[in-house]
């Protein structure tokens, strides 16, 4: 497989399980919804998903393999007046007209295609519904070390499966460090050919996200720097490492 786009990281600590999605570096087949409502309510961007016969309310990065159905209006008058289009009269008499179409039209797609999964993506300039993939791979991770407000975790070999390791090697791009908000992590090592190679990565406003293969021998170490905390050393690390910097106003 070679056009991994989505990837699921299941992260384990003490306090429970949490999901990541992220998107690979180079992918292009990728839609991200923001679950943004304006307060006057004549913006938006919001998703729903259309699966197993339920339709919920969503937000995230997809992976879209299809474009089902597309609207948009010709113009932001449109949504106001009368439209002459094709022999007849399309009539949006007010924002809350145009949403509810886009709802009722999902609805009546997702009844006709029961066996899919389907994300309608809504925004204030019209809609599309796509055929989506939850995630090429899903891999599963614990914590193994922390600064602060940035987790680190070591993705458990045993849940990496062959074909990601086979893609994982067309990957190009090495580098010794890598910044999350005020935090450095480096790779301290002997040889100029080892260090760090990023698969995939996602930035909200809340968290900022690195997934990492660690190109290093078992005499290397990751060092996590930052002006306001104590370093913190990771020696041999782990193959592949996510990164989850939890972002704060100043950090």
């Amino acid at each position: 497989m070679s056009d991994i786009s989505i990837i699921k990281v299941k992260c384990f600590n003490g306090y429970g399980v949490r999901s990541i999605k992220l998107a690979t570096v180079k992918a292009e087949d990728v839609i991200e919804v923001s679950g943004y409502r304006s307060r006057s309510g004549l913006h938006w961007d919001i998703g729903f998903l259309a699966k197993n016969g339920e339709i919920k309310e969503v937000r995230g990065i997809f992976k879209k393999l299809d474009l089902v159905a597309e609207f948009s209006p010709m113009a932001e008058e449109d949504l106001y007046k009368t439209i002459p289009r094709e022999g007849k009269n399309i009539v949006q008499c007010d924002v809350k007209s145009f949403y509810d179409f886009h709802i009722d039209t999902f609805e009546k797609i997702a009844k006709m295609l029961p066996n899919e999964s389907l994300l309608l993506r809504t925004t204030h300039n019209g809609f599309a519904i796509y055929l989506i993939r939850d995630a090429d791979v899903t891999l599963y991770a614990r914590e193994i070390a922390n600064q602060a407000n940035l987790l680190v975790y070591e993705v458990i070999p045993e849940s990496i499966p062959k074909y990601f390791e086979k893609w994982i090697e067309k990957i190009e791009g090495i580098v010794r460090a890598i910044t999350l908000g005020g935090h450095t992590v480096t790779l301290v090592s002997q040889h100029d050919f080892e260090g760090l190679k990023v698969l995939a990565k996602r930035t909200t406003r809340r968290i900022e996200v690195v997934l990492v293969d660690v190109l290093a021998n078992p005499s290397s170490k990751l060092v996590l720097l930052h002006p306001e905390h104590d370093q913190v050393e990771i020696p041999t690390p782990p193959r592949l490492l996510l990164f989850l910097h939890l972002r704060r106003m100043f950090d």
